[in-house]
């Protein structure tokens, strides 16, 4: 698969729904990622995973169509996490800034309410 691309959608109750994203599919050397919309997911989580030394970025866009690497949102991350995000943005990426060994793995989960 792609960075980027639509790993599941569904309904989480009646008026909630749920997507799952692929950000970062085995990234082993520097990556820019891809954009995904995220516009009306009140609630969002980034599982970064995998083995490596490297540093990962969370970027954000509010443009109407993103340009550029974005803004920065949050800290540098340099393991396997989970963050959730809560923060109302447009357009959301994960790059991988600096690689040194391993491959990063990242799927985000959204869920609107």
């Amino acid at each position: 698969m792609a960075h980027g691309d639509l790993l599941e959608m569904g309904r989480a109750a009646a008026d909630v729904q749920h997507h799952s994203y692929l950000m970062l599919d085995g990234a082993a050397a520097v990556d820019e990622g891809k954009w995904v919309d995220v516009r009306g997911f009140s609630r969002m989580s980034l599982d970064l995973f995998g083995s490596f030394a490297a540093t990962v970025q969370i970027r954000a866009s509010n443009e109407r169509v993103p340009s550029g690497p974005g803004r920065i949102l949050g800290q540098n991350l340099s393991g396997p996490c989970i963050v959730s995000l809560d923060v109302p943005v447009r357009w959301l990426k994960v790059a991988v800034v600096d690689h040194k060994a391993g491959v990063v793995h990242c799927i985000l989960n959204a869920v609107s309410a």
